[in-house]
């Protein structure tokens, strides 16, 4: 990016800065008490449970390594209450085993793998003595000796149900007794089965009272050695290792066997890249994207969609950008989010064969495409004008917006150009400022423009979501239709042969 251009972002958004840093500091920062208290809670939880399964369970005793806490909280992305978690348990299959990660040719399914275990028939040529342990994996495996995700999924079920009852029950509810900042506090359990993983929901003091949800996916831990061909390359210094998890190409299901197919994982990496002091406005911006998100109900894009896309302008843009004003910053990657949209498609990235929203209805993110391309109109028409507020209303609901406008503090030139709006001769103050006399005039016409066609675009936006809406229940049965239709074709021509 030309240094000009950087600075004319600066000077174009530096009108947007107090009013974003605001909102990031009172809108979507978390509670350092609630943090802290939660964080307390869930290693212990943790711990205690990972200890009930490894006494329950050989081969969990075996494996299992240790835990990463992983997703947006820990990543510092979280943006609502802290009350989900992402937890992998990671899991090594002994060298001597020597498991291999598979790539699969032609880039069919990009972002998924086949783990095989190569050297397991040899294993059992040992001494018993030798085997104990090893044994218990083949349990894992598939007739030809590929780490099965369904076997993988079945097993931790079991003993996730069988470490729950080696805990109390009061009124039907698991519970253990933890240490909280002050004294004692009982914490209810639940344990939901999903895929890939299960959800531990915790009640701190009272079963009825608003849950914690903590994801636990089992996850099995590869070296560098081991490193994905056709991949990109690692480019962290500090992080060698990735994990697979049980993430199966559902939409595959029924043409093939989809138990075989592994979903790669690099959060070390990851969260190595989006660290440190140079990337000042990173992590701020990224959260009030997603906030933005949330708040306009992009409900197709989840959170590391978005991430994906810093990912890949962190290595387009040069250090500096990300230096530049949060305003200026926030902008450009709304600008870059709309982009993808349009041209319906994010790639991963570390294999860019694969479109994330690939499967997401072309339909809808065609709406979606334009219904960002208003947002970021509407924003620079509102910043011509001197409304440094406008953006507060793709991220705030209106009582929020009206609180921000007593919390904001804007520079003198903006305060003058804001209050003129509302004078009876709205040109003097700013020709005081020194404004051209043609730019005054152009700036009024601009809101009043803005004013007559609010409630207007209102409307016509409303019947767009709902065309669109429509349109995307169509095509989403359709789909199925065809899903349908193709697993039959299946079937018969299996009972041909």
């Amino acid at each position: 990016m030309d240094p000009e251009n950087l600075e004319e972002h600066r000077k174009k958004y530096k009108p947007l800065e107090n009013v974003l840093q605001t909102i990031n500091s009172k809108y979507i920062a978390l509670s350092e008490q609630a943090v802290k208290k939660n964080n307390n809670i869930l290693q212990q939880v943790l711990t205690s449970l990972t200890n009930k399964m490894k006494e329950c369970d050989d081969r969990f005793k075996f494996m299992y390594q240790n835990s990463y806490f992983g997703g947006s909280f820990y990543d510092k992305l979280k943006i609502s209450d802290p009350n989900e978690y992402d937890i992998d348990l990671i899991f090594k299959i002994p060298n001597i085993m020597n498991p291999s990660v598979q790539c699969l040719k032609n880039h069919v399914l990009p972002g998924y793998v086949n783990v095989r275990i190569e050297n397991y028939d040899n294993i059992l040529k040992r001494p018993e003595a030798e085997r104990k342990g090893f044994e218990d994996i083949r349990r894992f495996l598939d007739h030809d000796n590929f780490l099965s995700t369904e076997k993988v999924l079945t097993w931790m079920e079991s003993v996730v149900s069988s470490s729950m009852d080696k805990f109390f029950k009061l009124n039907g509810k698991h519970y253990m007794e933890l240490t909280g900042q002050d004294d004692k506090v009982l914490v209810y359990m639940t344990m939901v089965k999903g895929s890939p993983a299960f959800t531990l929901e915790l009640a701190i003091g009272d079963p009825n009272s608003e849950k914690i949800c903590v994801d636990l996916v089992p996850s099995f831990q590869f070296e560098k050695k081991d490193w994905p061909v056709g991949y990109r390359p690692n480019n962290s210094r500090k992080f060698d290792k990735f994990l697979v998890v049980p993430k199966k190409p559902k939409k595959y299901e029924g043409l093939f066997d989809v138990n075989r197919y592994w979903r790669l994982s690099f959060q070390e990496q990851e969260r190595d890249m989006i660290s440190g002091i140079h990337l000042r406005s990173m992590k701020p911006s990224l959260k009030l994207l997603k906030k933005l998100r949330d708040k306009q109900k992009h409900d197709c894009i989840a959170s590391y969609f978005i991430k994906t896309i810093y990912l890949w302008t962190l290595e387009k843009k040069p250090e500096k950008f990300w230096s530049l004003p949060l305003g200026a910053v926030f902008m450009l990657m709304l600008k870059e989010y709309a982009d993808c949209v349009q041209k319906k498609y994010i790639p991963y990235f570390w294999n860019e064969n694969l479109n994330l929203i690939g499967h997401v209805n072309d339909i809808h993110l065609k709406g979606l495409g334009n219904r960002l391309k208003n947002i970021i109109d509407d924003i620079e028409r509102g910043l011509a004008a001197s409304d440094v507020f406008v953006v507060g209303n793709y991220l705030l609901n209106p009582e929020d917006i009206e609180l921000l406008k007593k919390e904001v503090t804007l520079s003198k030139k903006l305060v003058s150009t804001v209050s003129c709006t509302d004078a009876t001769d709205s040109s003097v103050p700013l020709i005081k400022l020194g404004y051209p006399k043609s730019d005054v005039e152009k700036t009024k016409e601009d809101i009043a423009f803005l004013e007559r066609s609010k409630e207007e675009r209102d409307q016509v936006m409303a019947q767009l979501y709902q065309n669109s809406d429509i349109l995307v229940r169509v095509e989403t049965k359709l789909d199925d239709l065809i899903t349908k239709k193709k697993r039959s074709r299946t079937r018969k021509l299996k009972e041909r042969v």
